[in-house]
This record gives structure tokens, sequence and C-alpha cells, in this order.
């Protein structure tokens, strides 16, 4: 094979890479030259032009030098010489030579292990798997052991696939030691479990994983109903999975009796076999199977290790679900295979972390940015946990992570003397992980998932051609750790999913840079369509974010969280809404002031029309952000540009996590009333005013009317913005007066003492009737007027010290807004 491999490096490469090649062939000669340094020569070898110099070179060292290789390390110099590869060897085009070439290199790559138990550390005495519920530690040598010695009482079959174990168990340590367990030597399916799911959602799961076991815990039984009467008829073994005193494994059946693991000696999964099965989120539709190869999630392993640098120093604080490939690849295998050590929580507790960062010392941890963001606000209450942390890489999950929010949490984790990373990343249940940037990254490039970590990444349009650099399109991605298809009910896999150049849509839109950098713009589900322009969900919801953080915004401090969603339009098709989250102990803000605060920050076409006040959180599923469907969920009417503003405000209640996209969001418009203005301007009018709340001029924004109590007594209220920043700091944006208008005769009243609206009205024209202010001289006044004629704008509307451009820049954008 080896003089096979020369002849095809001869056809198939450049003569001067071939002499390169060569060059690598010789120094394999020379034993002082470990297998780090040949690969790294290999390595050196890789460009964008399109070459089979890379696997040429590795498949010849592959085949001349026997032996341990180090496994990680050669996947990595794998996936970039297959990068490498001419356009017609990645998409399975090539002559049949070259195709072979190319298999032959990977089948000696996936022969560097045999099994998931080559890659623990035996010997190892330090920790692997800290449980936070009561401080017990695995090290890794009792890891091997456990995981050397576990079995099943199931049957393999030569001539079919492993036997599939469901596994139903709470997050945490037992899970985890779990998953690993079974991945060594069957297929693992862990399934949801937890809050919202019951017996019929297990049940389901369980059958369309056609699933030979489960592994569930004593706590269950009644609550899954795991005596039913289906398993049996299924033939499907139920048997319960605990931990002993030690922290071993110990299976029991349902009567409480031990089932010894040495009834059978299973074989350990290969290379080829399929190790972990999950479901996909199926938040857009019907949920499907992934089954991993083992390879497949080795390859993504050797990715997470050497994009974010893991060693045996260090700790990973996992608050993720285990029964979701982040959280198994990233969080668990990726951190135990590099010889570090994992914090294995029972469920996402912002306290729990902090306590965690106190009592065991974790060096980092990825989590979705909902669970970034109550860390942050945990953080706050606890300043001296925070001084202690030995954080310094936090990685994103599960969502967009917004470039505020990223600065935030790098100024928290950070100290005078050290640096935390804070890397976003991209990646799904088909392929993980995808793109995060470089260890090196310092948040100069604003909303990047990064580059490539693993697969090769591209723009396509809509007929599946690529895209030039900036330009939005169909994220697709080809090559390791990509899975080889659905698995469907009669065991078929499914590659339909794939084009004919190998290529997998991941069903987000977005776009690469000159360098390389992906910056996904959202699901193709969620962008939004205004009348053809689409619009990033990400960019809306980071100024909006971004806005309430910024002091002198008028949205400052009232709004934490935001989430953009399309809301059905009469002639646009689709416009913007946005969902928001009110601070504890804050006041909400309102949709005029969201829409002034990002009016510098956003497109005219972007900014929001319509807001939701959510009244505890943003709806998730898996801890990601549900933008799908919402609109419909919450109820919303479709909405044209004569809405008026009282038919944009909305309130809702959250739904709990994980509730399925079929069920609707208890929504209703939100409730005017004058009654907390009225309350706030009895504390803070002087007596010697009278108020009155006026809103036949404003269909949603109230006008304050101040008179004197008697005709032509001075009233003084002091300095106007004074007095509205009082009203702002304890109202809600909505009830904060649009204007005030002060009147210098008593309010008109009827022979009963109530309002007599009909003079009132006549006095308020007749005091909104436009001059210029009295405290203006006669060239002030006439400029006034000038100023008020050129912008159409009320003369009363100009004070003193307004500015023209200043004043211009206002009345075009929003004229600018209305029109578009």
């Amino acid at each position: 094979m080896e003089d096979q491999i020369r002849l095809l490096g001869a056809h198939f490469t450049e003569q001067s890479e071939l002499k390169s090649v060569q060059k690598i062939i010789k120094d394999e000669e020379n034993q002082s030259i470990d297998c780090h340094q040949l690969l790294a020569s290999v390595d050196r070898l890789c460009n964008d032009g399109g070459t089979y110099a890379p696997i040429v070179a590795l498949a010849a060292l592959l085949s001349r030098r026997k032996g341990l290789w180090p496994v990680f390390r050669l996947q990595q110099s794998y996936v970039r010489a297959w990068k490498s590869l001419p356009e017609e060897a990645k998409a399975g085009h090539a002559p049949t030579e070259a195709q072979k070439l190319v298999q032959h290199c990977l089948a000696l790559c996936k022969q560097s292990y045999g099994s998931i138990l080559d890659l623990l550390q035996p010997k190892s005495d330090s920790v692997a798997i800290i449980n936070p519920g009561n401080g017990q530690s695995l090290q890794h040598r009792a890891l091997y052991s456990i995981l050397k010695r576990f079995s099943l009482p199931l049957l393999v079959s030569t001539s079919s696939h492993k036997p599939i174990v469901a596994i139903s168990l709470p997050n945490g340590p037992l899970l985890a030691l779990t998953v690993l367990a079974v991945a060594s030597y069957y297929i693992a399916a862990p399934i949801a479990h937890g809050n919202g799911v019951g017996p019929e959602q297990f049940k389901a799961d369980v059958l369309q994983s056609n699933s030979d076991m489960v592994l569930a815990s004593t706590a269950d039984i009644d609550r899954l109903r795991l005596r039913d009467s289906w398993l049996a008829e299924a033939g499907i073994t139920v048997l319960l999975v605990e931990f002993t005193e030690e922290m071993d494994l110990t299976v029991k059946n349902l009567h409480g009796a031990v089932v010894p693991l040495c009834l059978s000696t299973p074989v350990p999964n290969k290379a080829e076999d399929t190790g972990i099965m999950l479901f996909t989120s199926g938040t857009s539709g019907t949920k499907k199977l992934v089954p991993l190869h083992i390879h497949s999630m080795v390859c993504g392993i050797a990715m997470v290790i050497d994009s974010w640098g893991l060693s045996p120093s260090m700790r990973c604080l996992n608050q993720m679900p285990l029964n979701h490939v982040g959280g198994l690849i990233r969080n668990l295998f990726a951190p135990i295979m590099s010889g570090g050590s994992v914090i294995c929580c029972s469920a996402f507790d912002a306290n729990q972390f902090w306590d965690c960062v106190e009592d065991f010392a974790p060096t980092w941890y990825y989590a979705s940015p909902s669970m970034h963001q109550c860390i942050l606000e945990t953080a706050l209450e606890r300043p001296q946990t925070v001084q202690k942390s030995q954080i310094r890489l936090v990685c994103n999950a599960a969502g967009g992570l917004l470039p505020s929010l990223a600065c935030r949490l790098r100024d928290t984790f950070s100290t005078e003397t050290t640096h935390c990373t804070v890397l976003p990343s991209y990646g799904m249940t088909e392929c993980m992980p995808i793109s995060t940037p470089p260890l090196d990254y310092c948040l100069d490039r604003p909303g990047t998932s990064g580059i490539s970590v693993g697969p090769e990444l591209a723009v396509m349009d809509g007929n599946g051609g690529r895209v030039t650099h900036g330009v939005v399109g169909r994220i697709g991605v080809r090559g390791a750790p990509m899975f080889e298809g659905y698995l469907q009910a009669n065991n078929h896999v499914d590659v339909s999913c794939f084009t004919d150049d190998g290529w997998f849509d991941t069903g987000d839109m977005g776009f690469l840079d000159c360098d390389g950098y992906l910056y996904i713009t959202g699901r193709s589900k969620e962008v939004i369509n205004r009348g053809g322009e689409l619009i990033s969900p990400f960019e809306v919801e980071e100024a909006v974010v971004s806005a309430a953080s910024i002091q002198g915004s008028v949205s400052f401090g009232r709004i934490s969280k935001a989430l953009a969603f399309s809301v059905a339009h009469d002639v646009l098709q689709e416009v913007v809404g946005v969902a928001v989250v009110t601070p504890e102990g804050a006041q909400r803000s309102c949709l005029r002031d969201i829409q002034e605060s990002v009016a510098s920050l956003l497109g005219s076409v972007k900014i929001p029309v319509l807001v939701v006040f959510m009244d505890h959180g943003l709806p998730t599923n898996n801890n990601k952000i549900l933008r799908i469907k919402l609109a419909d969920r919450l109820g919303l009417p479709e909405i044209s540009d004569q809405t008026p503003h009282s038919q944009r405000h909305y309130q809702a209640i959250t739904p709990p996590p994980n509730t399925p996209l079929q069920t609707p969001i208890e929504c209703d418009l939100l409730p005017r009333s004058n009654n907390a203005l009225l309350e706030a301007c009895a504390e803070l009018v002087p007596a010697s005013l009278d108020f009155h709340v006026w809103s036949h001029t404003s269909e949603f924004y109230p006008e304050l009317l101040l008179a004197p109590r008697k005709s032509f007594e001075v009233a003084p209220i002091g300095e106007e913005e004074t007095f509205v920043g009082h009203l702002k700091a304890i109202l809600p944006a909505y009830c904060v007066p649009s204007k005030i208008h002060r009147l210098r005769n008593a309010f008109p009243k009827l022979p009963g003492g109530q309002m007599d609206e009909a003079k009132l009205a006549t006095q308020l024209e007749i005091t909104a009737s436009p001059s210029p202010h009295a405290d203006m001289n006669d060239t002030e006044a006439t400029v006034a007027k000038l100023f008020a004629q050129t912008l159409s704008l009320p003369v009363n509307d100009i004070g003193r010290t307004s500015d023209f451009l200043t004043l211009a820049a206002l009345v075009w954008r929003q004229d600018n807004f209305f029109r578009s």
C-alpha cells in the first residue's frame, strides 16, 4: 500500500509539493522526530488552493510508522488535510484512485484508537468528575476502572446494530457517568427529563428511539409509569441506576434487586459504531434522531480541545443539559478526555454557579445567553465571590451572544492581572462543533460566531451556489465531525439532507467576511422579511439591550432582555416586533422610548413597531430563545401603518421552559390607566396647583395639564425636566405624559365640581396656539418662527436653547421612520 500511496502522490500532487511530501516521509525514518513534529509538517502543506499533498503525506506516515499516534492531534491534522483537498475530492467526484486514497487515510486515522476507553487517563489520580451536591469526586483512574468493567444484561447481535439504551436520568454526575459507560459499549440515547416531561413524552421518546432498554432512577418509577405494560409488550427492559457510596454505578431491577454487571462481556464500540443517539430540539417541527458514530464524536472532541485550548489543569463548570450535544461533547467528553475535570451540576441555578466558583475553583464554563444573563445578575449580589473567581474562559452556546453581553462577561470575570477570554461558538446536534474564534479573540468582531474549527463552511444562495463575502445566505457545512444522516423508524439512515456535493443545510442564515469569520443573522424561519429586506433579529436585540445599558438613554435600566420577532403587516408582510423583560425593581419602558433609544443604532426599517412585555423571562426551549411562531403563539393580529400605539403595546405571561411550540402564550393588550400618573401627581405637584390628565389629544400616551387653583395666581412647579424626571423614576414609561401644558387660568369646572371638558378643550386650544415662548426676545422669537416654518414644527416646541441641526435630524428620522 505504501508504494501505491507514492504512485498516487506522484499522480495527484504538483512536483514542488511532491518534494515536500517526500521530505516528510524521509523525516519519519528519523526516530528522534516525534509524531507531533511530523503532524506539524503535514499541517504546513495545507492551503486553500486545493491539494492532495497533505493527505498523501499523512497516509504515508500512518502506513509507515505503526504504534500509538496522538489520537486527537491526528484527527485535527486529518481534518485540515481534508479541507485542503480539491473541490472534486471533497464533493465526492474525484477519480476513483483519489477517492480511495482519501478513504484509506481516514481508515488509518480511525485505527489510531480502539475505543473510547483508549482516550481516558487510566493512570491519572487527578479529579475527573465532581458532584457539587455532596462534594464527592471521581478520579480519572477510578473512572477508567468503572467503564472498563461496565456491562448490561443485553444480547449483542454481530449482524445488526448495537442495542439502544434510553437514559432517563436527572442532569448531574450520575447521568454523566451513565452516558460515558453506555456509550462505550452500546448506543446511549439520553432523553429529556425533568419538568414538563411526563409519561407521555417519555413513552414517545423511548418508542421513537427504538430502544432495547431504559435506564432510569427509582424516584421516577411512578412519575414515568415505568411498570406500564407497553414497555414489556415492546420488549424493553427497565433497569434502575444509582451511585454507590464510592460513586460507582450499580444497576437494579424494578424490584430493587441488584443486577450483576458481569452477566455478559460487551465489546467496546469502535470508530464505525454508533455511540450516542440524540433527538434534535424539534422547535421548528418533528424531532429527528441523530446517530453519532464514535469517530464523529472523537473528531468533535478533538476540535473542542484544540479550539478552546483545554488541558489537564482546566476545570469545567457544567450546568448545561447532558441530553444535548453541546453539554455532552463540549462539557463532558472534551474536559475528561483532555485530562481535565468537570463539575456536574443537577440543573442551572445562578446561585449554585457562584457556590461552585467558591467551592471547586472552575477555570471555564460554557452556557447559553439566558444563563449568562442570570449569572451576571446574581454576580451583583456576590461581589466577594466574583473576586475569588478563577474562570478565565467563558464560552457561549445555544444562541447568538449579544456583543453587549459578551463585554459584560469579559469585564465581570477579568481581573487587574488576568484577562478572561469570551468566545462565542456555533454548533448543532448534527455537527458539533462548527465554529468559534481563536483563543486570542478580544471581542473585536462584534456579532461573529468565529471561524471554522472542524467542518468546511460556506454560505449558499437559493440554488445551492456560493455567495460572495458579506452577502447573507443559507449556511452550509460538510466534513468532520458531521453526522451521516437521520435515523428513520426502519433503522434506515436518511441522507437526503445532504446535497450532491455533500453540503448540509444548517437552516441558519448568515454571511462570511473576507477573513472567514461567520456571522449568523438567524434561523431561516426566524429572519424578519420586511417587504423583501431581510432583518436579523440578533441585530435588533443587541440594539435594544445596548441602548438600555447606556446611561442617559430614555430606556436606561428598563430592559434586561429582548427578543425580536416578525409581526404580520398588511402591506410589508412582516415588520419588527420586540418582546422585552424588565429588570426586577425597574419600571417598564414603552414603544416610544424603545424607538427613540435605538434610532441611532438601527436603520429605520429595523426599528421595532410593536412591543410585548414578558412578565418573567423570554420563552425558551433547551436554553434556546424561541422566536419561531412567536406572534402566532401570542395571538397578535396583523397591523398596519394606521394601527394606533394603544394596539402596539402588549403584555404576556412567560411560559415554563421547554413548553411545546404549539402551546399558546397568554397575551393581552396592555391596559391603559391614568391612575398611576394621578397618584404620582398628587405626591409631586404643589398644593397651589391643580392637575388634570388629558387623554383626548393622544390615542395612547397621556398629556398632563397644570393650572393654578385660582386664576392668575403664580404657582411654580420647578424645572419641568426635573419634574418629568421624578415621574420617570416612579412610573412605567407609557404613563409618563408626552406633553405638559401649563394654563394661566384655573380649570373650568361644572356646578358639581367636575371638569368642564368642553371649555377646557377651548382653553387648551388657545393655550396651545402657536406662539414663541414668553421668555424669548424679539430676535429669538423671529428665529424660532423661521425654525418652525422650515421644519414644520409647532413654534412652541422650540426653546431658546434649541439647535437647528439637532431638530432637523430628529424630524428627518421620525419622518423617515413613519414613511418607511
